[in-house]
């Protein structure tokens, strides 16, 4: 009976686990979403970038609104003598967030190593947004990593928004 409880536990762990790993198949990039709460929503060709929409159930902001935090990922072909910092520059030029920290694949936020990221945030009509933002680069294709959400309910997306930060792997 116990060898049976524990095959079952096994079983049923593999699956989750299963269930929630993804695959960003132009950049040979998988991650973990961090739990059944989120599902990829979209994934759309723009010009000649693929971008992949995941996006979490929503959660209740202060004014009651329910707020979607989401995770995107830009996918896009760049010039083989481009490198990850001039990638990550032009990427900053045309996106605006003031940076908070920087992140590195040395401070543990994530396994990338042709990897830089920032935490920062920006402001719209909804609020203010805290972002964690990564660029890379992997299989001739430059990525932009983006973890959004509103600033008053980032602590309660931070773990959420790390435990897929640190599942970022490159695959073969």
């Amino acid at each position: 009976m116990k060898k049976l409880f524990l095959f079952v536990i096994t079983i049923l762990l593999l699956t989750l686990n299963g269930f929630c790993q993804e695959l960003i198949n132009e950049a040979k990039i998988s991650f973990e979403l961090p739990n059944t709460y989120w599902a990829l929503t979209n994934k759309k060709e723009i010009n000649d970038k693929e971008v992949y929409y995941y996006k979490r159930e929503p959660i209740n902001d202060s004014l009651g609104r329910q707020i979607i935090p989401n995770i995107s990922f830009v996918v896009e072909p760049i010039d083989k003598k481009i490198d990850v910092i001039t990638f990550s520059a032009i990427k900053r030029g045309q996106v605006s967030f003031d940076v908070i920290k920087v992140l590195t694949n040395e401070d543990g936020f994530f396994k990338l190593k042709n990897a830089i990221g920032y935490k920062g945030t920006y402001t719209d009509k909804f609020g203010e947004h805290t972002v964690y933002v990564i660029h890379t680069i992997n299989n001739k294709k430059g990525v932009q990593i983006i973890f959004d959400v509103l600033s008053e309910l980032f602590k309660e997306m931070d773990t959420e928004f790390l435990y897929s930060m640190k599942t970022l792997q490159v695959v073969k």
